[in-house]
């Protein structure tokens, strides 16, 4: 399944585009498609940089990274796994956090 440029565009923003918009079974597949890891933690969400915003019944997952030592929140999410392969997106594009 290959991108339309409205969707790399706001997945390179941080935001989600349709391609963000998978159940949790789907972004474990796209993730192994694409070749990434979801990174595990020990949270509560079971993913590193994943948390969950309960004020949120749509998408309490919410996507966090560090850049330039601040946290950045590249999203809100239906699902952990979806907010997860964000993050692991946005490692792959930009690097790991330093």
């Amino acid at each position: 399944m290959s991108e339309d440029a409205s969707e790399l565009a706001a997945r390179r923003r941080g935001r989600p585009g349709r391609a963000a918009e998978l159940p949790g079974e789907e972004a474990l597949r796209q993730a192994a498609a694409e070749g990434l890891t979801l990174q595990p933690g020990e949270g509560k969400t079971g993913f590193k940089g994943v948390t969950v915003d309960s004020r949120s019944m749509v998408r309490p997952y919410a996507a966090h990274v560090w850049r330039g030592g601040k946290d950045v929140t590249l999203g809100n999410f239906a699902t952990a796994e979806e907010a997860a392969l964000c993050i692991a997106r946005d490692v792959a594009v930009n690097g790991a956090a330093k």
